[in-house]
């Protein structure tokens, strides 16, 4: 399994391959999109629109890229997030601070990471 986005709501990051997960039959996410829902990849930001736009078919209020969190840890994946017009939090799991410097925030991990506080940031 390739590593992208898993989708919750607001929060999200692609799993390619997930749909053959006995987890994507859950109702733990309310939108998936994985690699074969489109055709550009990352740093495209067609996986993040197209999430985007199935979350707005669903969703009971519309939701603009400006109102979406996007965790990333490669910085082709904070480029597609910022092509996307979308905030991105990159993780610096598996390239450097640095290497992420184009996103919004940059943490170490998210083991400490607190909802609340980022709410605020984001305002």
């Amino acid at each position: 399994i390739q590593e992208d986005l898993l989708q919750s709501r607001l929060f999200f990051s692609f799993l390619s391959g997930l749909k053959l997960l006995p987890l994507a039959n859950s109702y733990a996410f309310d939108v998936l999109v994985t690699s074969e829902d489109y055709i550009k990849g990352k740093p495209a930001p067609d996986a993040f629109l197209i999430a985007l736009g199935n979350l707005n078919k669903i969703s009971a209020f519309f939701l603009l890229p400006k109102n979406i969190l996007v965790i990333e840890d490669s910085p082709e994946g904070v480029e597609a997030a910022k092509a996307s017009r979308m905030i991105c939090l990159a993780v610096t799991h598996t390239h450097t601070a640095d290497q992420l410097k184009e996103a919004d925030f940059i943490v170490n991990d998210l083991s400490n990471l607190e909802i609340n506080n980022l709410t605020v940031a984001l305002k």
